[in-house]
């Protein structure tokens, strides 16, 4: 990732939309970006479920919509899915072999994807690199996830600093982030997640902040004992790594702005402030490389 700060502040209203989410009687609404025979590509706005839930309150999603915006199309059609406070691109197979065949893409991580977030405060150190961090349900706090060096799984983020300035008056960092794993949450808390952990930390979360070795919260009462056994081995790997290690790599220390999960920030913004900007995969029919952004018209083949 090539770092490029811009100078001019960029319209934020227009990079993060509050788009209406639509009453029961009211027709549904899907921004379609594309249209191919096989699949479409649509933007989710922020408040709006990806698939319904099991409660008539959570039926409303991009999938419901789809089925009534694309009649004829068939099978699972959500290949993806983006946080319910998320907005962005999605793309939905409009038959069977259509939704496999992206699925797959996504499964082998053959897409590229971009989000762009604004981080509540002035990000210091280097304006670009990577965050590495494993992470899994925080089961005495859900729905938050929460990182985890015994139980978790491997995620991994690009992110780039592309502008630094005020919003609200307070001090803000607009990021671009290539997430290269796709775990719940992750954005989020590697976002939120402190810059550097103590050595012996062996996790984090939102709400506990960082949980030590013999914490009674590292190991919840209900976890299967399976995973409980596999915990204690990991927990002594880590201990033999991590000997005289004062400190470990965290995240990036300043949670996205208006983050209900991970921030006291929920009332500073009008939404969760992370936008998925930039989706890529390779077209089922012809093997080439679409590329296609969230603010413009697609543009494939490049």
């Amino acid at each position: 990732m090539t770092n490029t700060l811009q100078t001019d502040a960029p319209d934020l209203d227009a990079l993060f939309p509050v788009a209406p989410i639509r009453g029961p009687e009211e027709p549904p609404l899907l921004c379609v970006r594309h249209l191919a025979p096989t699949f479409a590509l649509v933007e989710k706005p922020a408040g709006l479920h990806s698939v319904p839930g099991r409660t008539e309150d959570k039926f409303d999603s991009v999938r419901t919509r789809a089925e009534t915006v694309f009649p004829d199309a068939s099978g699972p059609l959500i290949v993806h899915r983006l946080d319910l406070d998320t907005s962005g691109l999605m793309v939905i197979g409009l038959n069977p072999e259509a939704h496999s065949k992206l699925s797959r893409q996504f499964m082998h991580r053959k897409v590229g994807k971009t989000y762009i977030a604004l981080l509540d405060g002035d990000l210091q150190g280097e304006p670009e690199g990577t965050i590495e961090l494993p992470l899994t349900y925080d089961e005495p706090d859900k729905p938050r996830h929460r990182v985890d060096f015994m139980h978790g799984r491997p995620s991994r983020s690009l992110y780039r600093v592309t502008w630094r300035g005020e919003w609200g008056g307070r001090p803000v960092t607009l990021v671009e982030f290539r997430p290269e794993t796709g775990r719940t949450h992750q954005l989020r808390l590697h976002a939120a997640c402190p810059r550097t952990l103590p050595g012996d930390a062996y996790a984090w979360s939102a709400t506990a902040g960082v949980i030590r070795w013999g914490d009674e919260r590292l190991i919840p009462p209900n976890m299967p004992p399976k995973l409980k056994r596999q915990g204690k081995l990991k927990s002594r790997e880590l201990k033999r790594e991590r000997e005289g290690v004062e400190s470990i790599p965290g995240g990036l220390g300043l949670p996205i702005l208006g983050d209900p999960l991970y921030s006291t920030t929920a009332d500073a913004a009008p939404r969760l402030m992370l936008h998925a900007d930039f989706l890529a995969f390779w077209d089922l029919e012809s093997d080439a490389w679409l590329k296609f952004g969230s603010k413009a018209l697609p543009n494939s083949n490049s």
